[in-house]
């Protein structure tokens, strides 16, 4: 007995099969979005860590960069904690 599947049925499951990839889809879409809304939001704002720059060893090298000295060391006060 050979089992013929009705021409109805194969447009059921292929409405089915898109259905879902569009709403996967639609949510992935949201899902990344909302991820880089919030690392944009995280760690493109003001938040900086100062941190001393060990190939700087001279005040007048680190002035003209436009950092400060201090305590012996060149400090870079805009440094991103990503760097």
């Amino acid at each position: 007995m050979q089992y013929r599947q009705n021409n109805n049925t194969n447009k059921v499951i292929g409405a089915f099969i898109l259905t879902n990839l569009v709403v996967t889809g639609y949510f992935s879409v949201q899902f990344f979005g909302s991820w880089i809304n919030y690392y944009k939001q995280t760690y493109t704002t003001t938040n900086t860590y100062p941190t001393s720059l060990p190939w700087i060893s001279t005040k007048s090298d680190c002035e003209h960069r436009g950092r400060d000295w201090r305590n012996g060391k060149c400090w870079d006060s805009e440094h991103d904690m990503l760097f």
